[in-house]
Order: C-alpha cells, then structure tokens, then sequence
C-alpha cells in the first residue's frame, strides 16, 4: 500500500547551523512536477524521494531516466534538472533541500553525493519516508542547536542510503555469479559425465579455489555444488522416463552419464526418492 501524505511546507525560513542548513522542505501530494521545457538550477543539494506515481527525470549531464515510486532523485547545486509525471498524471513525493560545507565533504570524498548518479533505489518505502520524518518533523524548534542535530540525522540517512545501496550492489553481483556457476553445473547435466562431477574444474573456471567455490555456492544456493548438480542430472533422468518410455534403464542410465545402470538405480532412489521401475509405474 502506498503511504497518504498531505501537501505541506515545512521549512518557509532556512533552518541554520555552523557546519550546514535546511533551505527548503516539505510534502507534496499530486504533485506535478517541474517545467520540463527549462531546466532548474536549485542552488543547494537535494534529496526528493517519490512516495506514489512515475515519471521521467532529465538533467544537462544528458541523463533521461524513467522513475517511480521508491526512486531518490539526489539533486545538486548546479546541475540544472527537470522531473515530473507523465503529461496530466501526478506523484507524490517528501523532499528536502540542503547546503554547507559538511555536504561538500560528502560529495569531495564521493559518498553518494555524485552526480553522475542521481537516482537511487530505496525500498521499502514507508521505511525511508519514515526517515523524512525523524528530520522534519519533532522537534519544531528551529535554533542552531537543533538544526545541527538535523544536519547529524540527514548524514545518518546518507550513511544508510550508502550501506542500503553497496549491500544490493554486492546481491546483484552474487546472483549473477549463482547464475553463471548453476548454468556451469547445468552443461555437465546433459549426459557428459554423469556422477562423476569435476568441481575443481568448475571452481577453476569461475576463477576459484575448489574449496571457495564450494562454499560461496553452499552459501548462495542452499545447496552444495554436488547435490545440486545430481538433482540436475535426476532430473534429466526424469524427462527421460517420462518422454522417452520405451527407453530402459541401461539406455537412460548411458544418457546420464553412468557407465553402471545399478549405479544410476542407487542413486535415482537417493534423489528421487523411489527407484526408477517405482517411478514408472507412478507416471500417468
């Protein structure tokens, strides 16, 4: 479900502190978006996270980007940029806008304030809009105290876009890997070698020790290598059984990579459960 939020104005006067200030901030619901025949120079950084709709989000770094719900548009002080909604649809979006030489810091050392990059993925939702509200909403006082108390919390939230960000990098790059090593263990399921599973050779390719290999995939799979690979290999003996019935068992057990058919039975039974005369006689 999609969080209901009220259009409101927050911060009307900046909100100051030695190391930074609060500029502009506030709710915004249906929300149009900006002029998308010119382009905006904010002035100060910006954080605008899209609580319902989707849009399209331009920059003059030549960035043309579709976004939706979920998305944090990271905005800065002179990159002109437009966004919005489709023509005559709208969103609904928090955002907050900021300055100091605290947040030149951030982008000098290239801690998510890049530009190259201005739109991040944030999920789920009413957790990171929950975190708009721990800035913007109690206290109200406005002193210097206070505001450098915001200024800590908005770091906060940056440190944790950072760490949110680099974890799903890090997913995205071990499904891929898990992809590449099962399609790996997949090609010596098709009959080639059977029960006889080189994993040196696999750990090898992946550029690997045997022992890492086996690990990570352990880790990633829930399943070692070996036994992944021989419910591959069972479950071409299956497809076999099922599509090809007038073959015997000698035949699928040469298909699968075994030059032993009673072998193939054990370990058929070990995998599957039944044996493969028990099979058959399940089939439809």
């Amino acid at each position: 479900m999609v969080p209901k939020i009220k259009t409101r104005l927050v911060i009307q006067t900046p909100w100051e502190s030695p190391i930074g200030r609060f500029t502009q901030a506030g709710y915004l619901e249906a929300n149009r978006g900006l002029r998308r025949s010119t382009m905006r120079v904010l002035g100060s950084y910006g954080l605008v996270y899209l609580i319902g709709g989707e849009g399209l989000f331009r920059d003059v770094l030549e960035t043309e980007q579709p976004v939706h719900a979920g998305n944090m548009l990271v905005l800065f002080p002179e990159i002109g940029h437009t966004y919005g909604p489709a023509e005559g649809q709208t969103w609904s979006e928090v955002y907050i806008c900021f300055d100091g030489p605290i947040f030149d810091v951030w982008r000098k050392q290239g801690l998510l304030l890049d530009a190259s990059r201005p739109i991040r993925q944030l999920q789920p939702i009413e957790y990171w809009l929950r975190r708009f509200e721990q800035i913007l909403e109690s206290p109200t006082s406005t002193d210097p105290e206070q505001t450098l108390s915001r200024i800590c919390k908005v770091q906060q939230m940056l440190a944790d876009m950072v760490i949110h960000e680099r974890r799903s990098i890090v997913a995205e790059e071990d499904r891929a890997w898990l992809s590449t090593a099962r399609q790996l263990l997949e090609r010596t399921s098709d009959g080639t070698r059977g029960d006889d599973l080189n994993l040196e050779l696999a750990a090898a390719h992946m550029h690997m020790s045997y022992a890492g290999f086996r690990k990570k995939f352990a880790r990633l799979a829930g399943i070692p290598p070996a036994k992944y690979h021989m419910r591959r290999v069972m479950d071409r003996a299956c497809e076999l059984i099922f599509r090809q019935r007038h073959l015997t068992n000698k035949e699928i057990a040469r298909q699968c990579g075994f030059c032993d058919e009673f072998h193939f039975s054990r370990r058929f039974k070990q995998v599957v459960g039944l044996s493969p005369r028990e099979f058959r006689k399940n089939l439809p």
